[in-house]
């Protein structure tokens, strides 16, 4: 094992005499190799392109960095992955895969990963009990990610991964809290979504948030634990379709509408949300708006093993319909609604119960109606 400094005269990775054994040494050490611990410190060429493939241990882009490191290439990091500066990226298509197989830690700099024509980079988390932790003032920005391993996320920034495109998770990725900051993995972009899930999402106060697009689908595969599942519907006056799966008991479902005339319909067949649900809305009043939960057109089935609950001030001017439809509905902890309204505007609970059973199980039903800036 050794250590390679870019000192380089040109772009070129592939070049021996672009290496230094030091800092600022002399070049000639030769190309990185899988065991070498690699560095860059503002010593070499303001940009570093590999566009053939690359592998080594280590990787630091320490303070003082000054160049861009941009991989056109598939890239193996055997060890840990440091950016404290500099800009680490890689360009758009055609299918590039980078993998990282120890603890990745982000403090300043830049580090996304770029678009381009056909499949899009996939950075691959493949180590074994391994962490992730932004604590940069930037985004972490992907195109699509793949835990393969074990992984851990939590840093002091809110959003931890921001995934433009699609989460594969075959192993097990946790998302934590840090302190007060409750982490998150964001899925952000036309295409964002899941891909491949056989394996586990979770964490104890952690938080999955995704922008939920009309053309969006939920797979049913793997396992959600995760302590904040969150589907913050895009489009206005569309129709979202949530696909049936079950949800574990320690996992809150958060549905938040945030345009006007959101339908939220789930599909035919039962929806295990073993812990609690809860709907939001982030819809500014302009006049009065609509909001739609629907369980009656697919005669869906839900069972809510904890508590079913209208956030306080969800909807302060607004129609919001449930239809419950013909299925069986079950509902384990407590029904809780609470509107909140402004001067001059209405909110309006429209229940439509259909023909249906509903089970309240063990406690019943609690409808509240409160001015903002005052409590009952």
């Amino acid at each position: 094992m050794g250590s390679r400094y870019w000192v380089g005269t040109d772009l070129n990775w592939h070049d021996a005499n672009n290496w230094s054994l030091t800092s600022g040494g002399a070049g000639g050490a030769g190309i990185p190799t899988a065991s070498d611990d690699v560095f860059f410190d503002g010593n070499g060429n303001v940009l570093c392109w590999p566009s053939s493939d690359i592998e080594c241990n280590n990787i630091s882009l320490l303070t003082g960095m000054t160049e861009l490191f941009v991989i056109e290439a598939d890239a193996v990091i055997n060890g840990d992955v440091l950016i404290e500066d500099g800009y680490f990226g890689a360009t758009g298509g055609p299918g590039y895969w980078i993998e990282f197989k120890g603890d990745f830690l982000y403090t300043g700099g830049t580090f996304s990963i770029g678009t381009g024509t056909g499949t899009d980079p996939t950075c691959e988390f493949s180590g074994t009990g391994k962490t992730f932790a932004n604590n940069s003032l930037s985004a972490a920005s992907f195109q699509n990610v793949m835990v393969s391993g074990e992984l851990t996320v939590s840093g002091t920034r809110l959003s931890q991964m921001n995934i433009a495109q699609k989460l594969s998770i075959t192993g097990k990725l946790t998302v934590n809290a840090n302190g007060l900051t409750y982490c998150r993995v964001t899925l952000d972009g036309i295409n964002a979504g899941f891909e491949t899930f056989t394996g586990e999402l979770a964490g104890k106060n952690g938080r999955l948030y995704w922008f939920y697009r009309s053309t969006h689908s939920m797979i049913t595969g793997g396992t959600i634990s995760i302590r904040y599942f969150r589907y913050a519907l895009q489009d206005a006056g569309a129709v979202h379709i949530f696909n049936t799966r079950q949800y574990e008991s320690n996992c809150n479902v958060e549905i938040e509408y945030t345009e006007d005339a959101q339908i939220c319909r789930f599909e035919a067949g039962r929806h295990y949300l073993l812990g609690q649900l809860t709907i939001h809305c982030d819809v500014a009043p302009a006049g009065q708006e609509t909001a739609e939960l629907d369980w009656d057109t697919n005669t869906a089935e839900v069972w809510v093993g904890g508590k079913f609950d209208i956030y306080k001030s969800a909807f302060s001017a607004h129609v919001f319909t449930i239809k419950f439809g013909d299925g069986i509905h079950v509902f384990r902890h407590t029904v809780d609604f609470e509107f909140s309204y402004f001067s001059g505007t209405a909110s309006e609970l429209v229940v439509d119960p259909g023909q249906g059973t509903i089970i309240l199980w063990p406690t019943g039903l609690r409808v509240r109606a409160v001015p903002l800036g005052k409590s009952l």
